[in-house]
């Protein structure tokens, strides 16, 4: 889906290096704690989050029912968002 928010972001992260950086830390430190979940969550955030598949997709992929990817989607940002607040970051912030 297209955002112009995101592409104004994008923009303005292009004219400052800075903010630049320490977003790329961020997105660096955030990977490291999707990858601390466990099997289970970490396949349904990587594939809903990172490569854009849709519930229905990551349903056959898995080949569990759609009920099944909704409830460990949930139950993994759950997880995500405190390993996230552990680490001192704010939900809004990712």
């Amino acid at each position: 889906m297209f955002s112009f928010a995101k592409l104004e972001k994008e923009e303005q992260q292009e004219l400052n290096p800075e903010a630049n950086l320490l977003n790329k830390d961020r997105d660096t430190q955030v990977k490291k704690i999707v990858l601390s979940l466990s099997p289970k969550y970490k396949e349904i955030i990587f594939l809903y989050y990172y490569k854009d598949f849709s519930v229905e997709e990551i349903s056959t992929i898995l080949k569990v029912s759609a009920n099944t990817v909704k409830t460990r989607l949930a139950r993994g940002r759950g997880r995500l968002k405190k390993l996230l607040e552990e680490e001192g970051f704010e939900w809004e912030d990712i």
